[in-house]
């Protein structure tokens, strides 16, 4: 796995799934999914205050991510499953390591799919209606949960909207992961329901 403790060593790879203590999951053409995470989300001693909102580099068609998982189906022409050499697993954009951009790319070519949105409930539904002060020693701020709830509810609504109808644009699938769910039932889920898994 591209990780040590709670910091990615590379901002690309296989799906670390020993280390999130998942089973392996791997697609329809029997390759382990693989994982792109934006490069200020790779370190653990690095991450301060801040959400899957907050604009960064790392995108996918144009919509900003924090992470992405890619199933690269089965090999096409020219790759050599030898190693976890990424151009061997997967296509155009998506082989160079070297940007932050990532593309929906299906066709004969190209078999690069999978949006997973990965959300906290706290995201989709405010607290109980108080005034609450959160963050990080030297970055603290005050809200009012009652006051800012309705515009709460309608970022995360306008947020999966974008998403869905990314999804639906590209032609491929979105798995909504809550982080108080099981990712690897919720992955597994995804891909059988959308025909991507072994």
């Amino acid at each position: 796995a591209n990780v040590t403790g709670l910091s990615c060593t590379s901002q690309v790879g296989y799906l670390p799934f020993r280390t999130l203590s998942m089973d392996e999951l791997r697609d329809g053409g029997d390759a382990p999914l693989w994982y792109a995470v934006a490069p200020d989300y790779t370190s653990a001693s690095a991450l301060v205050l801040r959400n899957s909102s907050l604009s960064n580099s790392f995108s996918v068609d144009g919509v900003a991510m924090v992470a992405v998982l890619m199933a690269p189906g089965a090999t096409l022409s020219g790759q050599q499953r030898t190693n976890a050499n990424v151009v061997n697993y997967l296509e155009g954009e998506n082989a160079n390591a070297s940007v932050d951009t990532y593309s929906q790319v299906l066709d004969d070519q190209h078999n690069d799919l999978l949006l997973v949105w990965i959300f906290d409930p706290l995201e989709a539904e405010p607290p109980p209606p108080r005034r609450y002060r959160l963050g990080v020693p030297g970055q603290l701020v005050d809200i009012d949960s009652g006051a800012a709830a309705a515009r709460w509810r309608q970022r995360f609504l306008t947020r999966r909207t974008r998403l869905e109808q990314l999804a639906r644009r590209l032609g491929c699938p979105l798995i909504p992961l809550s982080t108080d769910a099981t990712p690897v039932s919720v992955l597994a889920r995804g891909l059988r329901r959308h025909g991507r898994a072994a």
